[in-house]
């Protein structure tokens, strides 16, 4: 967890992790940039378009932090944890 936490690219994570971790990067720093070849990355690791609009929304989700302050939802998951209260 230390490593993924230091630097993910870093990180003994799968390749399917480190490209949806470079996809949420991008999201969160100028989601204007995202481009078509990005969602075929991610679907070329395996993430289908729904799971793909799973990841995008909870990246662009002004409680993405208090999510993660409370576990946040998985890309399997139906529905996301509610932040505190």
């Amino acid at each position: 967890m230390a490593a993924l936490e230091d630097d993910y690219t870093r990180a003994p994570i799968s390749e399917a992790e480190r490209v949806m971790l470079d996809y949420v990067v991008q999201v969160t720093r100028d989601a204007t940039r995202i481009a078509p070849s990005d969602h075929d990355r991610l679907r070329a690791v395996g993430f289908d378009d729904r799971a793909i609009l799973q990841i995008t929304l909870i990246a662009a989700s002004p409680t993405r932090w208090a999510w993660a302050e409370t576990g946040p939802a998985t890309i399997r998951d139906q529905g996301c944890r509610k932040p505190p209260e």
